[in-house]
């Protein structure tokens, strides 16, 4: 009997004693709706926690909890929170706690330790027919955050102004860690705005690289069942996001036989003729593709997923016309114009810089305004010049 007391006390003790945990990140916002928004952030140390969302008009009353099959989200650093039945064009505050758990006593009761609190953030659900709506793009800064503010002070843009950000690939280089994954894009896009607006995110062939990118959609949301590939409808316009992959053949020696893109692509061209042949797409007002790897390189380096993309795509497109498709990779930014081959215009974002060409391979930023009867979209690198624009009026 002693023997199992001290047993006891002792494992106690050393979940108390490892247990020193903290905001990792603050929160930051995923998946805003004009009804619903996912609140989500990470936690330090060990993952000895529970969390909630607290938040309301004009006060945090409400309490909010991640329930999965009967059990709510706890033992984990990873939170994600959903809130449904919000009202359309409100402003909520809210903040997000946790609170640590030191110990067992027995299959079922716990001892608690500390509750932290989050800062106090605000958001604003868009109006169901909202009529207009802004946004910046951006792609392949290649795990070099520090990007970000000079192509927003070079070309006059503010966040303050955007309804949400894209990133449109290649926002890390590899995902090594957890690390990677916080200092950059969450800290970053925390900093700028993300507890504030939301973000939409799709990944690039370089957040396929390095072990921990199998735990990269952990931290962010794509779609109601998190694929990596999604859709919605914001305002006046219906975007679709898709997930390009790598963009070498899976078997390639360089991924040792883990890489499943091939099959992974053909399961969202079924997915994509579903999408565009609906009543959401085809009512829309405006129908906007992202996909980091473009069907045509405007390179002369063409590797085996822009070719793939194309035989699987390009049919289904020509058929249902996006008006414009946004794609990056290549590193050069540009505009492929409609022509006879596709009926749509193909934008492609810059990357950070690879050659002395550096006014032709530099970071680029995009900024997509879409009304009820006009879709503008922008392109600009580094140095403040403009690559090309779009300008559509129905």
């Amino acid at each position: 009997m002693k023997k199992i007391f001290f047993s006891l006390l002792l494992s106690l003790m050393t979940f108390s004693a490892c247990a020193d945990v903290d905001f990792l990140t603050q929160p930051y916002l995923q998946s805003l709706t004009p009804t619903s928004v996912t609140i989500m952030w990470v936690t330090s140390g060990n993952s000895q926690v529970t969390g909630w969302v607290e938040y309301g008009i004009g006060t945090c009353n409400t309490e909010a909890f991640e329930i999965d099959r009967g059990l709510k989200q706890a033992f984990t650093k990873n939170y994600r929170v959903h809130i449904d039945n919000l009202t359309p064009g409100t402003t909520y505050q809210y903040k997000a706690l946790i609170r640590e758990i030191t110990g067992f006593v027995g299959n079922t009761s716990l001892t608690w330790g500390d509750t932290k609190e989050s800062g106090v953030f605000t958001f604003t659900t868009p109006l169901v027919n909202q009529d207009s709506i802004s946004c910046l793009i951006f792609n392949d800064i290649h795990s070099h955050p520090e990007f970000i503010q000079p192509l927003l002070s070079n070309n006059n843009l503010s966040f303050g102004e955007q309804d949400f950000v894209v990133f449109n690939g290649d926002i890390l280089n590899a995902v090594p860690n957890e690390s990677e994954i916080v200092s950059n894009l969450l800290q970053p896009a925390i900093a700028n705005f993300a507890s504030k607006k939301p973000f939409f995110f799709v990944r690039g062939n370089h957040e396929y690289r390095n072990k921990y990118a199998r735990n990269l959609l952990n931290y962010i949301e794509t779609g109601e069942q998190n694929l990596g590939y999604y859709s919605f409808q914001y305002g006046p316009a219906f975007f679709i996001f898709l997930d390009t992959g790598e963009d070498k053949e899976d078997t390639h020696q360089e991924y040792n036989g883990l890489l499943a893109c091939e099959a992974y692509r053909r399961i969202q061209a079924q997915w994509l003729q579903e999408q565009m042949t609906s009543e959401a797409y085809q009512n829309a007002k405006y129908r906007i593709v992202f996909m980091h790897i473009p069907m045509w390189s405007n390179t002369k380096t063409a590797r085996f997923a822009v070719t793939d993309c194309r035989e699987l795509f390009l049919d289904i497109m020509n058929t249902y016309k996006p008006d414009v498709v946004i794609s990056g990779h290549t590193h050069k930014a540009g505009v492929l114009e409609a022509n006879e081959e596709h009926c749509f215009p193909i934008f492609i974002g810059g990357g950070k810089d690879t050659s002395e060409e550096k006014r032709t391979y530099c970071p680029s930023i995009m900024q997509l305004k879409v009304s009820n009867t006009e879709l503008m979209l922008d392109l600009m690198n580094y140095y403040g010049e403009n690559i090309g624009n779009l300008n559509l009026k129905k």
